[in-house]
C-alpha cells in the first residue's frame, strides 16, 4: 500500500483529489490532506508517504518552497504538481527539485491517473534498484564514483 499527501488550498479541489486518488484503484492510501504548505512540512514528517500531490499557490510556504524544503531530507518521494500556472520559471523550479509531474489545472481525469500510476511505477523500480544496491555494496557510504567502480568491476557477478 502506497501512501499519499494531497496538497491544496481550495478545499473543493483538496477533497475531489483525495477521493478521485482512493477511486483509482492503485493501492494508494490518502494518509493525509493538508491546505497550506506549513501543514504539508508537517504531515510529510509524519507519514513519510511515497507521493505527494501539491499545488504550488498555497498560504504560509508555496508549493515550491514546501517542494525544496522536503527534497532536503526525502529525495525519494514522488512529487506530481498540480497549479494553474503555467510559468516557465515554475516548471524550472519542478524540474530541478526531481518533481514527476508538472500537470496545469484543470487537470483530465485519464492524465491525471496516468500521471499517478507512472509515479507509482517509478517509485517501485527506484526501489528495487536501491535494494539491489544495498545488496551489492559493501559500503553505505559510497560516493558515486565508487558506486560506478563498483558496478563495472561486479556487474557480471550481479546475475
Amino acid at each position: 500500500m502506497f501512501r499519499a499527501i494531497i496538497a491544496d488550498d481550495e478545499d473543493n479541489i483538496l477533497k475531489g483529489m483525495v477521493r478521485q486518488v482512493e477511486a483509482m484503484n492503485l493501492g494508494i492510501k490518502v494518509v493525509a490532506a493538508a491546505a497550506d504548505g506549513e501543514e504539508t512540512l508537517r504531515l510529510m514528517r509524519k507519514y513519510t508517504p511515497e507521493l505527494l500531490i501539491i499545488d504550488i499557490n498555497m498560504p504560509m510556504l508555496n508549493g515550491l518552497e514546501c517542494i525544496e524544503t522536503i527534497r532536503e531530507t526525502d529525495p525519494n518521494c514522488m512529487i506530481i504538481i498540480i497549479s494553474g500556472y503555467d510559468k516557465f520559471e515554475y516548471a524550472q523550479q519542478a524540474l530541478k527539485h526531481q518533481v514527476a509531474f508538472y500537470l496545469l489545472k484543470p487537470v483530465e481525469d485519464d492524465d491525471f491517473r496516468r500521471a499517478v500510476k507512472r509515479c507509482i511505477d517509478m517509485y517501485t523500480e527506484h526501489m528495487e534498484k536501491l535494494s539491489i544496491l544495498n545488496k551489492y555494496m559493501p559500503a553505505r557510504d559510497a560516493n558515486a564514483g565508487s558506486v560506478i567502480q563498483f558496478i563495472n568491476e561486479n556487474y557480471s557477478n550481479a546475475g
